[in-house]
C-alpha cells in the first residue's frame, strides 16, 4: 500500500505519551487534534477512545485514504450506524486492528490448526486484574471500569471473540452469564462466561475476568487427532507456549516456546501489514470493517443476553426466531444416518419445510416445547396428538420414576397389566377384553387379524388413515414395496357415504373381514351414520372397527363411540393413553378378543411397565381431573378467535376451521394469486415463527393455559393481517424461502 514511507506525525491526549514520542525521535508530535487533523496525510491510524472514532474518522474520510482504527470500532449504537451506513467504496479503505490475529499465539494455533484433524470444541480465556491494567492511572478513570465508554469484561476482552471467528468463523449462537464479583468501583461486569456456535461445526467456550492476579491469556483447540493448546503468561516480558497433544502419541509436541516475547510486536505486523510493507499473506489477517462491525453488534446483544443469565440467543435480537442454524446442521447430520432424518413423516420436512421451520426439539413442559435452536413454541402437534396432558405432566412423571425403580420388561406378565386393561374396559363402550401394543399401528393390524381370524373373509374396507402396514398403507399412493396380492385386499373409501360401502360389499361378493373407520376426524359424521354402518356390518357377518387411537380418552373418556353412542365390535386406543409413553390397545368384546389365544400377536414389549405405569397414572387422572372438559372448552374458544381474525382481515374465504373441539383441522383454499399449498405453507411458517408449532390440527392438551391460548389467539391474528397483504402478490412461494408442505398421502 505504502511502501516508501517518509514521515509519521503523531498525536495523543496524553502530554506524557507526547513528550514519549518525541523522546523516542518522532519529529511530528502533535498537540491538539484540531492539528493533528489538519495535517496532510496519505494515511491514518485512528487510537483515539473508542467514542471518538466515529467523530475523527468523519473528518478523515474526506481525504479518501487508507485508515486504521482501533479495536472496537466504535460502542455506542450511533457510531455503529455510522461506519455500518459508509458506502462500499470507502468502507474498503478502512481496517480494523484486530492484533491477536498477528499475536504468535494465535497465529500459531492458526498455522497448525490441521494438527487437530476436525476442530469441535475450543476454549478461550483471558484474566487480569483492573486496577493493575494501567500503571499509574487510577482504574476507576479509564473507559475499561464504564459501561457507557465501552467497557467491561466483554467488549475490552474483544480480542477472544476476533481470533475465534477468524480460526472458525463469526457466531451464529452465543450464549453465557456475566456479573460483578467484585467491589471494584465500576459499572459493568467483572467477570463473563460464554460459549460461541461457528459456522464451521465449532463450538467455543469463553470465560473472562478482571480479577485475576496474574495476567494470562490463552485457547485450546480440540479436535478428532489431537489437542492444540496456547497459554500466555504475562510477568514482563510475556511467556508464551503452544503445544500439541496427538490422540495417539503420548509425548506432546511443542511447537512455539517463548521466554520474552514483546506484545508490540503484534502491533508493529498489523502497522507494517496495513503498510503494504508486511510479510507475505499478511494483509488477509487484517481485520476488514463489515467483520468488525459485526463482532462489535454481536459483543453488544451478548452484554444484554448474559445479564439476564445463562441463555441461547441467536445473532439478531430483534426476531421473533432465533432462526433454526442448529437444526439445520443437526438435520445433514441425521440425514446420513437416518432416512428422511426423522422417524416420522409427519414429523419431517416433508410437513416443516427446511429453513423456515424447526427440525428437531430439545425439550418441553406443559403445552410448550424448545428447539434445539432455543426457540419456544406452544405447540399444537403435542406429538401428533399423544401429549393428551402435557409434557412432563407431575402425576405421570411420577408413576413413571416410581416404576423406573422396580424394573421396566420383565420375564413374566406384571400386575400393571390387569391393573390398565381393567380401568380401560371400565371407560370404553365394546371393551370386555384388552391387549397391549406400542403404536397405532400395532393395534389397527391386530384388530383387523382378528377380523380376519372370526370371519375367514379376506377383503377390508378402510375409511380414514389407519398406519404403515401392508394391509393399509397398500391401498395408498405410499404402497411402494407392497406385493400386489396384499392391495387387492384393502379398500379405500370415502367418509359419510354408506351407499359407497354397501356397494363395495357387493363387489367384493359380501368377502368382506371387516369396515375399520376413525368415528370422526375432521368430518361430522352425518346423522345416523355410523348407527346404520354398525346395522350394514352386522346384516352382512363382517367386524366393525372404531380407530380412535386419536379420539379415544380425548373426545371422551369413552372415546368418540360414547359421544356418538355407537359401540362398535373392536377398538383401538393409543394417542391418549400414556401421555407420550409408547402404548396402544386393542379392545373389544369378549368373544373376539378370545382369537388372540390362537392367532398369533405376540410383542416382547407389549407388557412394558414404564408405558403402562403411565397409562394407570393417565387413566386416573382423567376419572379424576376435568381433562377432557378443559379441551373442548380451549378448542371452542380458540376456534371462535381464529375464525373472528379471519373474518376482520378479509382471508376467511381461505381459511376454515373444522372438526370437534378436542381436534380440529385448519383447512386452506386458494386466495388472491396463492394457491391452498402457499396459503398453507404461509400460515404454519408464520405461526412457527410467532411462537407456535403447528402443523394442519390443533392438538391441544389439558396444560394449556390461558397465556399459551392467547400467544395462539395473537399468532393467528398477525398472521392473517400478512396474509391479507401477501396472497394478491405473485410468487408467494419464492417468497416463502423454502418448500411448500406436501401431503404424506391423502390419509383421511
Amino acid at each position: 500500500m505504502l511502501a516508501d514511507i517518509s514521515e509519521v506525525g503523531v498525536f495523543d491526549i496524553s502530554l506524557e505519551r507526547r513528550d514519549h514520542a518525541r523522546s523516542q525521535g518522532a519529529k511530528t508530535v502533535f498537540d491538539s487534534m484540531e492539528e493533528a487533523l489538519s495535517w496532510e496525510a496519505d494515511a491514518s491510524v485512528i487510537a483515539v477512545p473508542t467514542d471518538k472514532h466515529a467523530v475523527v474518522c468523519r473528518e478523515l474520510l474526506v481525504r479518501a485514504n487508507p485508515i486504521l482504527i482501533e479495536k472496537p470500532v466504535a460502542y455506542g449504537p450511533e457510531d455503529l450506524a455510522f461506519f455500518a451506513d459508509l458506502p462500499q467504496e470507502v468502507s474498503k479503505s478502512i481496517k480494523v486492528m484486530a492484533n491477536m490475529r498477528f499475536h504468535a499465539g494465535p497465529a500459531t494455533l492458526a498455522e497448525h490448526i490441521g494438527l487437530v484433524g476436525v476442530p469441535r470444541f475450543a476454549s478461550a480465556n483471558f484474566g487480569s486484574f483492573l486496577p493493575d491494567m494501567r500503571p499509574g492511572i487510577d482504574y476507576r478513570t479509564v473507559y475499561a471500569a464504564h459501561r457507557d465508554q465501552g467497557g467491561g469484561v466483554v467488549m475490552d476482552c474483544i480480542h477472544e471473540l476476533d481470533y475465534l471467528s477468524w480460526l472458525f468463523g463469526v457466531p451464529t449462537l452465543a450464549g453465557g452469564q456475566l456479573a460483578r464479583l467484585s467491589e471494584l468501583e465500576i459499572d459493568t461486569e467483572d467477570h463473563a462466561v460464554g460459549f460461541f456456535d461457528h459456522p464451521r461445526g465449532v463450538r467455543s467456550l469463553v470465560e473472562l475476568d478482571y480479577l485475576q492476579r496474574h495476567k494470562m491469556r490463552g485457547c485450546r483447540v480440540v479436535g478428532t487427532e489431537g489437542t492444540l493448546v496456547w497459554q500466555s503468561r504475562f510477568k514482563a516480558p510475556e511467556t508464551i507456549e503452544v503445544v500439541f497433544y496427538s490422540a495417539e502419541k503420548r509425548t506432546p509436541r511443542i511447537l512455539l516456546s517463548l521466554g520474552d516475547y514483546d506484545i508490540d510486536q503484534s502491533y508493529r505486523s498489523y502497522l507494517r501489514a496495513f503498510l503494504g510493507v508486511g510479510e507475505s499473506g499478511d494483509a488477509d489477517r487484517l481485520l476488514g470493517l463489515e467483520t468488525a462491525i459485526e463482532e462489535v453488534s454481536l459483543s453488544r446483544e451478548l452484554i444484554g443476553l448474559w445479564e439476564s443469565g445463562f441463555s441461547l440467543q441467536l445473532r439478531d435480537p430483534t426476531a421473533e426466531s432465533n432462526g433454526f442454524l442448529e437444526s439445520e446442521r443437526l438435520f445433514h447430520r441425521a440425514s446420513k444416518v437416518i432416512p428422511t432424518a426423522s422417524q416420522t413423516f409427519s414429523k419431517s420436512r416433508i410437513q416443516f419445510p427446511g429453513g423456515i421451520t424447526p427440525d428437531f426439539l430439545s425439550h418441553g413442559r406443559g403445552g410448550r416445547v424448545w428447539d434445539v435452536d432455543g426457540n419456544s413454541y406452544v405447540d399444537l402437534v403435542m406429538g401428533l396428538c399423544c401429549n393428551i396432558l402435557g409434557y412432563c405432566d407431575a402425576d405421570v412423571d411420577r408413576a413413571i420414576a416410581a416404576q423406573l425403580q422396580r424394573g421396566i420388561s420383565f420375564s413374566l406378565a406384571t400386575r400393571l397389566e390387569a391393573e390398565v386393561a381393567e380401568r380401560i374396559v371400565a371407560m370404553v363402550p365394546c371393551a370386555e377384553m384388552v391387549r397391549f401394543g406400542k403404536n397405532g399401528t400395532d393395534a389397527t393390524s391386530a384388530a383387523v387379524r382378528v377380523a380376519w381370524a372370526v370371519t375367514g373373509k379376506n377383503h377390508v374396507l378402510a375409511l380414514g388413515y389407519h398406519g404403515w402396514q401392508d394391509w393399509y398403507v397398500g391401498a395408498t399412493a405410499r404402497s411402494k414395496g407392497v406385493p400386489e396380492a396384499t392391495r387387492q385386499l384393502t379398500h379405500k373409501l370415502p367418509f359419510n357415504d354408506l351407499a359407497v360401502v354397501e356397494s363395495a360389499f357387493d363387489t367384493c361378493a359380501n368377502d368382506v373381514a371387516c369396515v375399520i373407520l376413525e368415528p370422526m376426524s375432521d368430518t361430522e359424521p352425518m346423522g345416523g351414520y355410523l348407527a346404520n354402518l354398525r346395522s350394514l356390518t352386522r346384516a352382512r357377518g363382517c367386524v366393525l372397527i372404531f380407530d380412535e387411537t386419536v379420539t379415544g380418552f380425548r373426545f371422551a373418556k369413552g372415546g368418540a363411540q360414547e359421544l356418538f353412542d355407537v359401540t362398535p365390535d373392536l377398538c383401538t386406543l393409543g394417542k391418549g393413553l400414556a401421555n407420550g409413553m409408547p402404548l396402544s390397545a386393542v379392545a373389544g368384546h369378549q368373544e373376539l378378543m378370545a382369537e388372540f389365544e390362537d392367532i398369533f400377536i405376540s410383542s416382547t414389549f407389549g407388557g412394558e411397565t414404564l408405558s403402562l405405569a403411565a397409562a394407570r397414572a393417565v387413566l386416573d387422572k382423567l376419572d379424576s381431573v376435568p381433562v377432557i372438559e378443559r379441551i373442548w372448552r380451549n378448542g371452542a374458544e380458540l376456534k371462535r378467535r381464529i375464525e373472528s381474525s379471519a373474518r376482520r382481515h378479509n382471508v376467511d374465504q381461505a381459511i376454515h376451521i373444522v372438526g370437534k373441539s378436542p381436534w380440529q383441522f385448519c383447512r386452506f383454499d386458494a386466495l388472491g394469486n396463492a394457491t391452498s399449498a402457499e396459503i398453507k405453507t404461509f400460515v404454519v411458517a408464520s405461526m412457527i415463527a410467532k411462537g407456535v408449532l403447528m402443523g394442519t390440527s390443533l392438538n391441544l392438551c389439558y396444560a394449556h393455559d390461558d397465556a399459551d391460548l392467547e400467544t395462539v389467539a395473537e399468532a393467528f391474528d398477525r398472521t392473517f393481517s400478512e396474509l391479507a397483504d401477501e396472497a394478491p402478490l405473485p410468487g408467494m412461494a419464492d417468497r416463502l424461502g423454502g418448500a411448500l408442505i406436501q401431503p404424506v398421502f391423502s390419509p383421511r
